[in-house]
């Protein structure tokens, strides 16, 4: 990441961009690629948009010296719920559930809002963008999927995380340091 930042690879105001700013300039041809989640393929293929048919899904690159696979991916499609423990009818409660991501899952995949987390085999995908097709047809590559790391750690982890990432980003500290101080955060209470 610091080589792309070395290169000119990021304007020189990305770490005080707002995310819409960040979407909408890409959407305005202001950018060459953006690294980001399916949830901006509206943006890219509105009528309006210069990027509209204009833009690929495509794997994050492998470098030679890295190590890691094209298959191996950061996100994914996910959904998820919690039940409380005491609930009078925990049976119904994760039917329903279940029922309902499946239900928001397929519905939302086939109008364009999301990667499926369920089975779409056998559906109508004619109303799906070729954006949101290419990203399916990656993560079907997947061999494995890590979700992004500030959904999964504790609050303070989270921030020191993102604040971690700004560092790197600014060259105000090494990868390895990045890497040591990314090590002393404190694990995802969710394992």
């Amino acid at each position: 990441m610091q080589e792309l930042v070395k290169i000119g690879a990021f304007n020189e105001s990305m770490l005080s961009m707002s995310y819409s700013e960040m979407v909408d300039g890409f959407a305005a041809g202001q950018g060459a690629m953006i690294f980001q989640a399916n949830w901006v393929h509206p943006t890219f293929e509105d009528a309006e948009a210069v990027t509209n048919g204009k833009v690929k899904a495509i794997a994050f690159p492998v470098f030679e010296d890295g190590v890691g696979t094209a298959t191996e991916f950061s996100g994914g499609g996910t959904d998820g719920y919690y039940i409380n423990a005491s609930t009078e009818h925990p049976k119904e409660v994760a039917e329903y559930l279940a029922y309902l991501s499946e239900k928001i899952g397929r519905e939302g995949y086939l109008d364009n809002a999301g990667l499926a987390c369920w089975d779409i085999s056998g559906l109508d995908t004619s109303s799906v963008s070729t954006l949101a097709k290419e990203s399916a047809q990656l993560m079907e590559t997947g061999t494995s999927y890590i979700t992004w790391w500030d959904n999964i750690l504790p609050a303070d982890s989270s921030e020191n995380y993102k604040n971690l990432v700004a560092e790197l980003l600014a060259l105000k500290i090494t990868p390895e340091q990045f890497a040591e101080r990314m090590g002393k955060l404190n694990p995802s209470e969710l394992y």
